[in-house]
């Protein structure tokens, strides 16, 4: 049996055509039998049309296929190949649409999903959001992809981006995602990348700042002047900050709160700072229910002094509550007999109104001198009732403990006392600075006033002062505290 080769791929083109003018010369067939006719069989590497012409450009570089009716190859589009016109429009598989020969795969609908499957050759090239042809490997897909990834790490940002953010930080998020979208990733692409949601971009990317804006109850400028002013009067030199708002609010200057004066006078350094107050937790206090229920207190205790050559005098300070007056300033030498303590209660008795002589309570520590039999005979006598506090605990007794502390560290009190008479003569001045100085427990109404039944009517025109002065800042804001600078309306810039 003689065993014959088949035909050269050249003599099937010939007899398929017929006409041999068609056909290009030798050099050509060569080419088509060397690049259609391999010697052994290559992989199959996706689209086997790309792979051949692949190899036709590697063996004869310049040289060109040229292309008959019914030759198997890539399909020439307008969209790949921009201007390209095929001598005839080719069917699957190569062969022309009129033709019967039909995909045996691509013939009817898929008996998994039901859907016709569409041929390899008509299907369209994809296009990733790169602009890259999807047999580039989408390699600029992930190049899109890793840099708004690469920048949410330099941010450092993990996670969602939720919740606030300097605004930095919103610039540079707006730049990488606006730089991603030039290049032609949708926004919602961008978004997913740096895990946030377009709407959060999108406001972002229109964020302007908000015009300045001005407290309609603003100090006016004068009397941010008034204020300071105050704090320069001669008299009020070295007085503490209420002493300056009780001046200025009952003298007409100015109608401000305690808070705004401290606020003015600190902005000016005219204010020593405040040291820290050892805050000290007290238990029950009987004396408080006392007051509550309407009574009237009188306490006393003593502290003590010293001249310069070490001779101690006592202060016997009696005070009158709840207006905090004091009623007088006792003394004893030495020491404090019962004796002393009587002549220091008397006195204080008789500046009592009258109104306040039936609910008074005589409250007081545990002292010798304060619970001796003759102190105590006396007070009933005087149909004056006694309480005491709790031994050892001075906080039951907290307001003549103060009192002590500020007959003894007052400003205008003197830093050393020469001789027993400098020490009295303190003890008769301190009642009539004490009384008439404003009391932060009276709400800055001084202990006089308050015996005299003015707190009230002082606090209520306080009041009204202050309404007055708001409603006047309002009517100033609505003429001229608006902004009358123009806002620029831009975004967030992208550079």
């Amino acid at each position: 049996m003689i065993k014959t080769s088949p035909p050269s791929f050249s003599a099937v083109l010939t007899s398929l055509a017929g006409d041999n003018s068609l056909l290009s010369p030798d050099p050509f067939t060569t080419e088509v039998e060397n690049t259609y006719m391999p010697a052994h069989k290559e992989p199959n590497h996706g689209n086997r049309h790309h792979v051949a012409q692949e190899r036709t450009r590697q063996t004869q570089p310049g040289t060109a296929v040229r292309r008959i009716p019914g030759m198997p190859g890539p399909r020439r589009t307008g969209k790949s190949h921009p201007g390209a016109q095929r001598s005839e429009t080719l069917g699957p598989r190569g062969h022309p649409q009129e033709g019967p020969r039909r995909s045996a795969r691509g013939a009817g609908p898929s008996r998994h999903t039901g859907q016709t499957a569409q041929d390899c050759f008509s299907a369209p090239i994809r296009q990733n959001p790169c602009g890259a042809a999807a047999s580039q490997g989408c390699a600029g897909c992930r190049w899109t992809r890793t840099c708004p990834a690469q920048k949410k790490d330099q941010l450092g940002l993990k996670g969602p981006l939720k919740g606030r953010f300097p605004v930095p930080v919103k610039k540079a998020v707006v730049a990488a995602l606006s730089a991603r979208i030039t290049a032609g990733m949708s926004q919602r692409q961008a978004c997913s990348i740096f895990d946030i949601n377009p709407r959060t971009f999108r406001r972002w990317q229109s964020w302007q700042p908000s015009p300045p804006q001005t407290a309609w109850n603003k100090l006016l400028p004068h009397e941010r002047h008034a204020i300071i002013d105050i704090a320069w009067m001669p008299a009020l030199l070295g007085k503490p900050v209420t002493h300056l708002f009780v001046h200025g609010i009952d003298h007409g200057i100015v109608n401000a709160s305690l808070s705004t004066f401290y606020r003015v006078l600190n902005a000016e350094k005219l204010v020593h700072p405040r040291p820290p107050r050892k805050r000290t937790s007290s238990g029950y206090v009987s004396a408080h229910e006392l007051l509550d229920s309407g009574f009237q207190l009188l306490c006393y205790d003593a502290k003590l002094f010293r001249t310069d050559t070490g001779v101690p005098v006592w202060a016997i300070p009696v005070l009158l509550l709840p207006f905090r007056f004091l009623l007088t300033v006792g003394h004893a030498l030495h020491s404090v007999s019962s004796k002393d303590l009587r002549d220091a209660v008397d006195e204080a008795i008789l500046q009592i109104p009258d109104r306040f002589l039936d609910t008074l309570v005589t409250h007081s520590d545990r002292g010798a001198a304060m619970k001796s039999r003759s102190t105590r005979e006396h007070l009933n006598e005087l149909g004056v009732a006694v309480h005491f506090g709790r031994p050892h605990t001075p906080d039951d007794e907290p307001w003549i403990e103060a009192l002590n502390k500020s007959l003894a560290y007052h400003r205008d009190c003197p830093e050393h006392f020469p001789q027993v008479a400098d020490i009295l003569r303190w003890f008769r001045r301190f009642p009539d600075i004490h009384n008439n100085e404003p009391h932060s427990a009276l709400s800055f109404v001084s202990p006089a006033q308050a015996l005299l039944g003015q707190k009230e009517v002082l606090l209520a025109q306080r009041t009204r002062k202050l309404l007055s002065a708001m409603r006047q800042r309002l009517a100033y804001y609505h003429a001229n505290g608006r902004p009358s600078t123009p806002v620029s309306k831009g975004g967030i810039s992208s550079t």
